[in-house]
C-alpha cells in the first residue's frame, strides 16, 4: 500500500509542478512584453522608468528561483518512477539545494537502492 501512496504523490507532484512551471513562464514571458514595451518608449514618456526597470528585474529573478524550485521538486517527484536506481551520492549532493559544505571525503560516491 506505501508504494501505492508514493506513486499517487509522485504523480500529483510531478502534475502540480508542471502546472507552475506553465504560469511562471507566462509570467515571464509578460515581464518581457513589459520590459520590451519599456525598452521602445522615450525617456521622457514614462516617467517611473528606473522603479519599473527594478520590479521588472525582481519578478524575472523571482521566476527563475520559482522554476528552479519547481524543477527540483519535479525531480524529486519523478525519482519515483524507477523502483531500483544507481544513485551517485557526490553529484546529488552538489545538486541538492540543502548542501552546506563540500562533499566528505573518503567513501563511495554511488549506491544503489530499493524503493
Amino acid at each position: 500500500m506505501r508504494d501505492l501512496e508514493m506513486a499517487f504523490l509522485a504523480k500529483i507532484t510531478a502534475s502540480v509542478t508542471h502546472e507552475i512551471a506553465n504560469s511562471l513562464a507566462i509570467i515571464l514571458e509578460s515581464a518581457g512584453l513589459l520590459s520590451d514595451i519599456l525598452s521602445l518608449s522615450q525617456e521622457g514618456d514614462f516617467p517611473h522608468r528606473e522603479k519599473f526597470q527594478r520590479v521588472l528585474g525582481n519578478i524575472n529573478d523571482q521566476v527563475k528561483r520559482g522554476v528552479d524550485i519547481s524543477s527540483r521538486l519535479n525531480q524529486f517527484a519523478h525519482s519515483m518512477d524507477e523502483p531500483l536506481a544507481e544513485v551517485n551520492l557526490a553529484h546529488s549532493w552538489r545538486e541538492s539545494s540543502c548542501s552546506c559544505g563540500a562533499w566528505p571525503s573518503g567513501g563511495a560516491s554511488s549506491s544503489r537502492l530499493w524503493r
